[in-house]
Formats: structure tokens, C-alpha cells, sequence
């Protein structure tokens, strides 16, 4: 219901509400589950978070410069589904990262990646957080 604008008709479908694919609220509190748990792992395996200032911007680096853009916006107009669709993006933007990097690979590139998990777990339990949805450390 928060991704459709206001004053718009909403005809619920609770199969898809409940997804845990496409624009969900769950989709969105699986990519903050997922972020969490790789950013713990990485915790217990003693790899700290520092982001490379000389590593190569990526789109979801450049994203999660957006999310401060993406709140004013929607408060602005007071349309919180302006909000959904950027968690939405970023969710998908971060679960197609994650299926094509191995974010723990021992390498010296490896605290970089744990530090874009870290930031997009932050942004999404802030952006859920706004919109009153719990964020789950685990699913």
C-alpha cells in the first residue's frame, strides 16, 4: 500500500504483499536481512568495514547518495511512496551486487564491499524505519 500514491484506488493482493520477490515489503526487509547478516559475518570473521576512497563509484554506491533526496522529496509532497520506490530500487540494485560479488573473499577489496552492505542495511532500516516497517536482522 505505500508504493501506490495517494488518492489512488488499491486493490490488495495478499500472495503478492507477501512476496518475498518484486516490490514487497518483505523484498524490502529481505535485503536489509540479507545486508545484516553479511555485515555480521564479517564482524565475527574480523573483517572491518572501511570504504576505498579510490575504488570505482558503482550504481548502488551512487544510489545510496540519493537517499537523503529521495526522504526531502517524499516529504515534501507528502507521498511516501516516493520513498518506497527508491527502497525498492535500492533493494534491488543491492540483491543484484550481491549475486554478482563474493563480498567475503579474503581479498583487500573485501572491507570496501563490507562497508556498501553496512551502508545499505543502514539505509534501508532508516528508510523502513520512516515508513513504519520492522527491519528483521535475520528471515
Amino acid at each position: 500500500m505505500l508504493k501506490q500514491s495517494s488518492g489512488k484506488d488499491i486493490t490488495f493482493d495478499r500472495e503478492r504483499a507477501l512476496s518475498l520477490e518484486g516490490d514487497s515489503g518483505p523484498y524490502l526487509q529481505y535485503a536489509h536481512a540479507r545486508a545484516a547478516q553479511v555485515v555480521e559475518r564479517a564482524r565475527s570473521e574480523g573483517v572491518a568495514t572501511q570504504i576505498d576512497a579510490h575504488a570505482e563509484p558503482i550504481e548502488l554506491t551512487r544510489l545510496l547518495m540519493h537517499f537523503p533526496e529521495a526522504v526531502t522529496y517524499a516529504v515534501r509532497e507528502l507521498e511516501p511512496h516516493l520513498l518506497t520506490n527508491y527502497l525498492i530500487e535500492l533493494a534491488g540494485a543491492f540483491n543484484s551486487w550481491y549475486a554478482q560479488v563474493h563480498i567475503l573473499d579474503g581479498t583487500n577489496e573485501a572491507p570496501h564491499k563490507v562497508a556498501i552492505a553496512d551502508a545499505v542495511r543502514a539505509t534501508l532500516k532508516n528508510g523502513l524505519w520512516l515508513l513504519g516497517i520492522p527491519t528483521p536482522s535475520k528471515m
